[in-house]
């Protein structure tokens, strides 16, 4: 999991590592009926205090 795109693994050294913001994935998971039991209130609260920490 990627809050904010923070996360993933820092001694992948390679240019075309990225990491894609978990919350912009879930609409896509949904829309396959393949995440459905997210709890959407923590996930709220994870991704406040990764912009508070991250950003």
């Amino acid at each position: 999991m990627a809050l904010k795109g923070i996360g993933g693994c820092p001694m992948a050294d390679d240019e075309l590592v990225g990491n894609m913001d978990t919350e912009l994935m879930i609409p896509f998971f949904r829309e396959q009926n393949l995440l459905n039991d997210i709890d959407e209130e923590a996930l709220k609260v994870c991704s406040q205090m990764a912009g508070e920490i991250f950003i």
